[in-house]
């Protein structure tokens, strides 16, 4: 880990668990929970949405910064 830059460094472990906790929604997010035949709409809210899109956007920034800052670095 220590080719990237300490801001990005400290939030690895964030990046890990956002990563951790969406992959356990994916499948209901995607498809519903078929055992009980509900839509995917119904097992989430606007706030999860909302939770979900902010760590994703997050991420997308730090990622973004992380590339801008390799790239300025390049011969």
């Amino acid at each position: 880990m220590d080719k990237f830059p300490q801001w990005f460094r400290e939030k690895v472990d964030i990046f890990a668990s956002y990563s951790r906790s969406l992959r356990k929604e994916r499948e209901l997010a995607m498809y519903g929970d078929e055992e009980s035949n509900t839509p995917p709409e119904m097992l989430y809210s606007d706030y999860d949405a909302q939770q979900s899109l902010k760590m994703a956007e997050e991420v997308l920034d730090y990622a973004k910064r992380l590339y801008e800052e390799k790239r300025r670095m390049q011969p």
